[in-house]
């Protein structure tokens, strides 16, 4: 993070999505920026931090130049997650100590209305993410997760850089128009980054405006525009912005298969749709199946009797006979 410049407000406006910059000098100008009057400091208090509004929530890079210990108090109660990228601090929550150290369990949560902060190595250098009043952390099953100031290592590498693009596009006005998509991908960043951790940010109200796409409902979509093509696991994880291992982990979850076991069962069900449809019927089955890139094999047999109930020259047999026999 650059020195910055004596504390100043920037206002950046784009369409109706302000964004609110500004650079702290000291603990007094970061509690009123992030709006803690209660906090009080203890020994050195100098802190280089800059503020920003994301909506929803307000994030704070800050750099701890010596050794100190802050103690926070919201009056809005707000949870918050601290992820520290560079030396160590210790937080005090309601009588539970918990260590973050950069390279090792670097992020921590805390709904807590009160904790302390304590700079054990300088410099550090941390970013606070405040959320809404009534956000809850919940497991990847949807249970609420009640360990209070839980930590944990979570890779947030492409946070920084993603932030440095957001303020390339507000600095540049005629690229004010990317600056929402550029938010909305660094949620659904964070929020690919815990889930990977097994948990996620549920937000009251605004739960919503700020979920990111369900990707398998993306992949879904794309999928049938893409049915015809040759593709591989790479290919589908591409298409939804996620890795190959996050892919195969909600497919199992969702579904029960494989992404490629998923992929074939969405193959069949265009190669059934071909089957009954009069307009295919100068076609071979064994054009049909090559057109989805299916084999006419015995496993694609099996899984489609699986499905359907039958084999696909049976299932094809009887749609016509249906439709003969309902015919004038």
């Amino acid at each position: 993070m650059p020195l910055p410049q004596p504390a100043r407000f920037v206002f950046v406006v784009s369409g109706a999505l302000p964004s609110v910059t500004v650079q702290c000098r000291t603990l007094l100008e970061l509690h009123r920026a992030l709006v803690l009057p209660c906090a009080q400091q203890q020994g050195a208090h100098e802190v280089l931090a800059r503020v920003r509004a994301l909506p929803p929530f307000t994030l704070s890079e800050e750099l701890y130049p010596h050794r100190l210990t802050v103690s926070w108090c919201d009056p809005e109660s707000r949870p918050s997650l601290l992820v520290l990228q560079h030396g160590r601090c210790v937080l005090e929550s309601g009588g539970l100590l918990q260590s973050l150290q950069a390279d090792a369990r670097n992020v921590c949560w805390l709904d807590a209305a009160s904790y302390d902060l304590t700079i054990t190595q300088i410099p550090c250098r941390l970013l606070r993410l405040l959320l809404p009043a009534g956000t809850r952390l919940k497991g990847l099953d949807g249970a609420v997760i009640a360990v209070k100031g839980r930590s944990w290592s979570l890779d947030l590498g492409l946070l920084l850089p993603m932030l440095q693009l957001l303020d390339q596009a507000q600095q540049q006005p005629a690229q004010l128009r990317t600056t929402p998509e550029l938010l909305d991908s660094l949620l659904v960043y964070l929020w690919e980054r815990l889930a990977e951790a097994g948990c996620s940010l549920t937000i009251p109200i605004l739960e919503a405006a700020v979920e990111p796409p369900d990707p398998l409902v993306q992949l879904q979509a794309w999928l049938h525009r893409h049915l015809a093509d040759p593709l591989e696991l790479a290919d589908l994880a591409a298409a939804v912005n996620l890795s190959p291992r996050r892919l195969q982990q909600l497919t199992r979850q969702r579904h029960r298969c494989t992404p490629m076991e998923w992929l074939r069962q969405q193959r069949l069900a265009q190669l059934r749709q071909k089957l009954r449809d009069p307009l295919m019927a100068d076609q071979s089955l064994h054009a049909l199946m090559g057109s989805l890139q299916l084999c006419n094999s015995a496993a694609t047999r099996s899984t489609f009797v699986r499905l359907y109930g039958s084999t696909p020259a049976a299932y094809r047999r009887a749609s016509t006979c249906q439709g003969v026999s309902a015919g004038p």
